[in-house]
């Protein structure tokens, strides 16, 4: 991935404490989003990685792809049903996610 966004439902974004979480491309999703939200642009890569399952990465997810990349991919460390998500926000972000020229998926692993 080209980009990470750090997306794990904080009001002030929290790190995943783990080596490269400060590493270049790497950012958290309130700041990408406030970024975005302030200017109307923020860097992107081709291939993106969303780690996280509430609002703010599904945000960020959309916002990726309409800032231009090409893959989303969304990363929750447990199930679809644990995500904090309410279901009608994850079956519509995901009708947007993957319609179009783009391409998202979801990488959901159980505890």
């Amino acid at each position: 991935y080209e980009a990470v966004f750090v997306a794990v439902g904080a009001p002030k974004g929290v790190g995943l404490g783990i080596p490269g979480d400060d590493a270049g491309g790497v950012t958290e999703g309130i700041d990408f989003l406030r970024e975005y939200n302030l200017s109307g642009k923020a860097p992107v890569g081709k291939n993106v990685l969303v780690v996280g399952g509430g609002n703010a990465a599904v945000d960020a997810a959309r916002t990726a792809l309409r800032l231009g990349a090409e893959t989303v991919t969304v990363a929750y460390r447990r199930t679809r049903s644990e995500m904090p998500l309410k279901f009608f926000v994850f079956a519509r972000a995901a009708r947007s996610l993957s319609s179009g020229k783009h391409s998202a998926s979801g990488l959901f692993t159980g505890t």
